[in-house]
């Protein structure tokens, strides 16, 4: 059976243009076998840790180096290192220009090996959403990607966020079902139903579909994390700030995780708490990379906007790939403490994400 969680109404029986490339009951793939069977061992031993996210993304390089120096023409480790320094990007456990460069560059090689492998197509997609800006290059990286393997839960994972910057609810909703269609056992593609409700501004859905990942297990970190964030916007703080330190209590060092505790510490009156973390944000970043956006969405909490938007020009001038996710991140819609309207009302907040370019049209049905 289909597994749904929160998006219920999504429509069925959509048809993409792409999938009369194959059948939707199986995969396509174009792929050589590796050369070796040790090779073979150290690329799914890379692709374990790549599923599991997190630090682990460290480890799986040195497996994708290791099936390349046993197999240097094995396209699919290429892919899977350039997949593993995606996920160190967006961990935030490498500086994003670093990181990203790595994987547009092992992404090329693996196709000048095998032009069809669909894994590449799909991280250059990637790429150009989360570095380039570039909503036309990602979805021409997504329709080829889906085109040579309709049934991969990360490309249309992919295709449901260009969707929500495009406006596209509906068809959003539609690709996160076959995600969860394509994948129906992984945790991943039932997180990710929350976080595209919690991009659509559907906190209640966000809310039911992470107590569902909660249940199945409850050592899921983001499963607490994005219900915290979705409590902070329903008015439900206290039970936000205890999510918050729960996901935090698996041993998550993410400065945006720490940002978002610190929004719910300044809704439930605790300032001063607020304003420590700001200050331990700022001085981790004078030891590491810490996302600018991070910062400001708690000056923005404090009612500092015009030190939340100095932030946010950093975080514009460095390419701070969070810039993509401002316009659909709803903390920046509450007001900061002692203000009567929020920052998103600013012309500085509308200057930001035009510059940006990320958002074509409203999210709409």
């Amino acid at each position: 059976p289909i597994l749904r969680t929160a998006l219920q109404d999504a429509p069925s029986g959509m048809t993409r243009p792409d999938e009369t490339a194959a059948p939707r009951d199986r995969t396509v793939r174009r792929t050589r076998p590796a050369a070796n069977v040790e090779a073979y061992d150290a690329y799914l031993r890379g692709r374990y840790l790549n599923q599991r996210r997190g630090e682990g993304h460290r480890d799986a390089v040195a497996h994708f180096q290791r099936a390349l120096e046993l197999d240097p023409e094995f396209a699919p480790a290429l892919a899977g290192l350039a997949e593993a320094h995606l996920w160190l990007a967006i961990s935030m456990v490498l500086p994003p220009a670093e990181a990203f460069t790595r994987t547009r560059r092992h992404a090329q090689d693996a196709l000048a090996l095998e032009p069809n492998l669909a894994e590449a197509h799909y991280l250059l997609g990637e790429i150009a959403y989360w570095h380039e800006w570039d909503m036309d290059a990602a979805e021409r990286h997504v329709r080829r990607a889906l085109a040579l393997e309709p049934r991969n839960a990360e490309t249309l994972q992919l295709s449901a966020r260009l969707n929500v910057s495009r406006g596209r609810r509906q068809q959003a909703l539609a690709d996160c079902n076959a995600a969860i269609e394509a994948d129906p056992v992984a945790l991943g593609t039932q997180w990710y139903a929350v976080v595209l409700a919690y991009l659509l501004g559907d906190y209640d859905s966000a809310i039911a579909a992470a107590e569902r990942v909660i249940a199945r297990d409850a050592s899921y970190a983001d499963g607490f994390r994005w219900r915290g964030k979705a409590r902070c916007m329903t008015g439900d703080a206290q039970g936000a700030l205890a999510d918050l330190q729960m996901a935090a209590s698996f041993g998550s060092a993410l400065p945006w995780l720490s940002a978002e505790t610190a929004v719910a510490q300044c809704l439930t009156g605790n300032v001063a708490e607020t304003r420590r973390i700001r200050d331990e944000l700022i001085e981790r970043g004078d030891r590491s990379w810490i996302p600018p956006s991070a910062i400001a969405i708690v000056e923005q909490a404090l009612g500092d906007y015009d030190a939340a938007f100095r932030w946010l020009e950093r975080a514009y001038e460095t390419r701070d790939f969070l810039c993509v996710v401002l316009p659909v991140e709803g903390m920046f819609e509450l007001p900061g403490e002692g203000r009567d309207r929020a920052m998103v009302d600013d012309p500085r907040w509308h200057d930001l994400i035009r510059r940006v370019g990320m958002i074509s049209a409203p999210v709409s049905g």
